[in-house]
């Protein structure tokens, strides 16, 4: 008798056990579905904003569609975000490096005057190979739910955000990000 309540206990924790797992795979399988719903919806979004509040470097409008079936990554910087000058030099080192010909790199400075933006580039070495664009309004940073300065964000050819970094950008892992979504 008390090994048949042996077995029954065991039984038990058994089904517990899987009750758990099943739980737990339900939550993570819930999580990743509304983290693709969400990235896609950014992705939405920043096309929405982007083609009303762009402008480049001498304040004509830029056309941005990240469904356009174009690999695209944005990098937003601001002169007042330390890691910006380090971020714009790694961006324009993969971008100049031929293996990435295919995506469109832009390098979108948060609603600067014009005038702070050149002497920045007059401190540094600006940028040869990647689209300098301006957000006049903003809207992009706060539209695809971004916070830290400065930021980096690769969209797939649906659009849908497939990356991001926040802070420092490390080459490498930008550059296997980029292979990974071509």
């Amino acid at each position: 008798m008390d090994r048949l309540q042996l077995t029954k206990k065991q039984l038990l924790a058994l089904f517990l056990v899987l009750v758990v797992f099943v739980v737990a795979g339900f939550f993570v399988y819930t999580f990743q579905v509304n983290q693709q719903l969400d990235n896609s919806a950014a992705g939405r979004a920043f096309s929405e904003v982007g083609n009303s509040s762009l402008v480049d470097q001498n304040g004509q409008p830029v056309s941005l569609d990240v469904r356009d079936r174009q690999v695209t990554m944005v990098a937003f910087w601001a002169t007042w975000a330390p890691q910006s000058a380090e971020l714009l030099s790694v961006i324009d080192t993969v971008a100049s490096a031929g293996e990435f010909s295919e995506i469109r790199f832009l390098a979108v400075n948060r609603d600067e005057p014009r005038p702070r933006v050149e002497a920045y580039f007059n401190t540094i070495s600006q940028p040869t190979t990647v689209e300098i664009v301006t957000d006049t309004s903003d809207e992009l940073f706060s539209s695809i739910e971004s916070y830290a300065m400065p930021e980096v964000v690769v969209f797939d050819r649906e659009g849908d955000i497939v990356w991001r970094s926040r802070g420092e950008v490390i080459e490498s892992e930008l550059r296997a990000a980029l292979r990974e979504t071509l």
